[in-house]
């Protein structure tokens, strides 16, 4: 796959929330995207940014919220402006190959790989419960969507204004004491998915978990990526086991900005 971006034209925009659009394009190299994968958006003069597969195709999607410069001018584009995009990069979510009872974490933004993730474990032929968390009602990304899957489906909000008000990591807790999951896969809030990861070793369940950071190439070569010992998010992630990823000092603990300085989380 050329890293040149290839220009393609919007065709549909979707208002999911106050804050969230899908925007929808076609892109042969796209289609082929595995979940969990994502793709670098470039806006000319703006920015290039990376971005999680929402649906991937023969119409692909991804969904925007707006939060910085570049996802700002995203959310003014209408349907046939154009934009560039790369990829897709990176390693995905692997679902087992044998028929499983899974579950599924997401937070906030974090349902975008989340959603391809659930739909394809579906099609597999596997038992799927979903625990979805976000600030309020409004922001709860997809709810409709995974409302009319059939799944085990969990909401819960920090206020309290849908499903349960608590943490996702609260429900989870409570469904693994119970036990006969095999497998988790989680991607929201780095201090959240720190929980889940450290729930699944308690309970000796595989779990993975799919990390965001700042990137400038998307390729393993900027490394202003990095995490651990070196290990590159948008080479050797974005989803990481549970295993590695609790030997990995920084994990829901600091990232860091385009300039290189610390962050907390």
């Amino acid at each position: 796959m050329t890293d040149t971006p290839r220009v393609t034209e919007i065709l549909e925009i979707v208002s999911e929330t106050p804050s969230h659009k899908t925007f929808r394009f076609r892109d042969a190299g796209i289609a082929t995207a595995k979940p969990g994968q994502f793709l670098m958006v470039w806006l000319p003069g703006v920015d290039e940014i990376p971005m999680g597969v929402a649906e991937a195709g023969e119409v692909s999607a991804i969904t925007v919220e707006k939060l910085g410069d570049c996802t700002t001018k995203l959310h003014e584009l209408n349907v046939g402006d154009k934009i560039g995009i790369r990829g897709p990069y990176g390693n995905g979510f692997s679902l087992p190959k044998e028929s499983s009872n899974l579950l599924m974490i997401a937070g906030g933004t974090g349902a975008v790989p989340i959603l391809p993730t659930v739909e394809r474990a579906l099609e597999a032929g596997h038992s799927v419960t979903l625990i979805h968390g976000s600030r309020c009602e409004d922001l709860l990304l997809y709810a409709e969507r995974f409302e009319r899957m059939d799944i085990g489906y969990h909401k819960c909000t920090d206020d309290g204004s849908c499903g349960m008000k608590g943490f996702t990591t609260d429900v989870a807790e409570k469904l693994l004491d119970t036990g006969g999951y095999d497998a988790i896969y989680t991607c929201g809030p780095e201090v959240m998915m720190k929980k889940v990861v450290a729930l699944g070793l308690k309970h000796d369940v595989p779990t993975y978990a799919s990390l965001e950071r700042y990137m400038k190439c998307g390729v393993g070569v900027c490394d202003q990526c990095s995490i651990g010992a070196g290990l590159r998010v948008c080479k050797d992630g974005p989803v990481f086991d549970g295993e590695t990823l609790g030997q990995v000092a920084d994990f829901g603990i600091f990232k860091r900005e385009a300039s290189g300085k610390r962050i907390n989380l």
